[in-house]
């Protein structure tokens, strides 16, 4: 709903998401580097591909679809760990995994993905915390820091872009309900 310039100054965004907002550098080849916190997790300074972070009207599409884990990820994690499971055992198994992905569009809470985290021992000894933290989650208030070496953009509901320099600070919330959309059902 805001971020800071390089002076620390907040900056009113002028438009609310209604799907989602995408952080990554401007450059789709170049990774962006960030540091990510919410209240769940803490800070954590990661590369990676960005960070998509959506409503529950949202998660339906580039959400569900980014984060989702393919039965064949499944199957080759279960055999690896010595599992063998029938087709429909496996079919139920990743309908579990991937059962949150779709939430409520009247949820207060966000959704957030870190798509394609870089662990190649670029952080050396912190890869480990890079590893077992979560990639995708749900939370109240999520900030992203831009700590990237090119342009690093917001991309809100993909109609608007916004420039975040090095520095800056984009930190997204749920609006307050008299700033929801309101639908109208026919009977």
């Amino acid at each position: 709903d805001d971020y800071k310039d390089n002076h620390h100054h907040h900056l009113k965004i002028p438009r609310l998401a209604l799907n989602e907002m995408f952080f990554a550098e401007d450059d789709p080849s170049r990774p962006t580097v960030h540091e990510t916190s919410t209240g769940e997790t803490g800070s954590l300074v990661q590369r990676s591909s960005g960070v998509i972070v959506s409503t529950g009207t949202g998660s339906t599409a580039w959400m569900s679809s980014a984060s989702m884990v393919s039965k064949p990820d499944i199957a080759r994690i279960l055999t690896a760990a010595g599992l063998d499971l029938s087709f429909e055992e496996l079919d139920n198994v990743t309908t579990r995994v991937n059962s949150d992905c779709v939430y409520s569009p009247s949820s207060k809470k966000l959704q957030y993905f870190v798509r394609e985290p870089v662990m190649n021992g670029w952080y050396g000894r912190h890869d480990e915390p890079l590893s077992v933290s979560p990639r995708r989650g749900f939370t109240d208030l999520i900030r992203i820091k831009s700590l990237g070496w090119g342009e690093t953009k917001l991309i809100v509901d993909g109609l608007r872009t916004f420039t975040v320099p090095y520095g800056s600070t984009v930190t997204a919330r749920i609006a307050p309900e008299e700033n929801w959309l309101r639908t109208v059902v026919f009977d």
